[in-house]
């Protein structure tokens, strides 16, 4: 007779669960925050950079991501860039926002240098990528630079590791973190 009496305040406190009455025990975690701008806008982003210090004023561009250039920036948006008749790479700009997934740092040729621009600190790392036989039959020198800001991170790889061409590219990574994450 116990059980009839047990039954019905079983019942009650089902439907009172199912009616959100009762408190939460768990938090839905936010998701990754999204841009106002679109990925086409990201990849155009360093296109002068490039025409000015890689005299590659005609560019092939490509989407990392399998996603169309007219998509907003959320997560892993990235382009890359070689000159138009394909011979020679250039570089490639990623962007990913708050929470940005976080990835162990490169090793590189040199330790890491922190770069300044406009008060953000700019991490630079000297690397080079394989000899990739029949394009290239010695190692290809590029830089990796990486910033923080406001959760959104992001990253540019450069041919190349003279310090003139890292500094410019990381103005140009700052400059596009802070005009693509709104």
């Amino acid at each position: 007779m116990n059980l009839l009496k047990f039954t019905p305040a079983a019942l009650l406190i089902l439907f009172i669960s199912g009616c959100g009455i009762l408190p939460k025990t768990h938090t839905d975690a936010p998701g990754p925050q999204r841009s106002n701008h679109t990925i086409q806008e990201l990849c155009d982003f360093p296109k002068q950079f490039f025409a000015d210090r890689f005299h590659a004023e005609n560019l092939r561009v490509g989407v990392i991501a399998t996603k169309p250039m007219t998509e907003k920036i959320d997560i892993g948006n990235g382009c890359d860039y070689h000159t138009v008749d394909g011979d020679y790479y250039l570089g490639y700009i990623f962007l990913d926002p708050p929470p940005a997934v976080t990835t162990s740092p490169p090793t590189g040729t040199a330790p890491p240098r922190t770069l300044t621009v406009d008060g953000i600190s700019v991490i630079a790392i000297a690397q080079d990528r394989p000899a990739l036989p029949p394009f290239a039959n010695d190692p290809i020198p590029y830089v990796s630079l990486t910033a923080t800001i406001d959760g959104w991170w992001g990253e540019l790889k450069l041919s190349g590791h003279d310090d003139q061409t890292a500094q410019a590219g990381a103005q140009v990574l700052v400059n596009m973190i802070r005009a693509m994450k709104n």
